[in-house]
């Protein structure tokens, strides 16, 4: 009679990435890097985290200008609500970001 050999594997865990949605608030798009950097200036005056993000679009470049990142959808409204009272930023909006964590 032959003793069967005893394996004690541990399970395998896989690390199954998790999506997690980051919130902008898009103030401005702008082919004029230079413009982009007026429009960011003028808001990090106003005490807010902004940052110029460059896309290759089929029209050429552009700067975009975000403040954020928020982490939940109602304290991007806040903010986009205080960014349309500044003249100039009338038009901005929330754009959305899914990041890919390992969590």
């Amino acid at each position: 009679v032959k003793a069967k050999a005893k394996t004690s594997a541990a399970p395998v865990k896989s690390v199954v990435p998790q999506v997690k949605t980051l919130y902008w608030v898009q103030t401005a798009s702008l082919a004029d890097k230079i413009n982009a950097e007026r429009a960011r200036d003028k808001l990090a005056a106003q005490h807010m985290k902004v940052e110029i993000f460059t896309k290759e679009t089929a029209a050429g470049l552009t700067h975009r200008v975000r403040v954020g990142p928020f982490t939940n959808n109602t304290e991007a409204k806040y903010w986009l609500n205080s960014i349309k009272k500044i003249k100039g930023f009338e038009n901005s909006y929330i754009a959305e970001e899914k990041i890919k964590t390992n969590n």
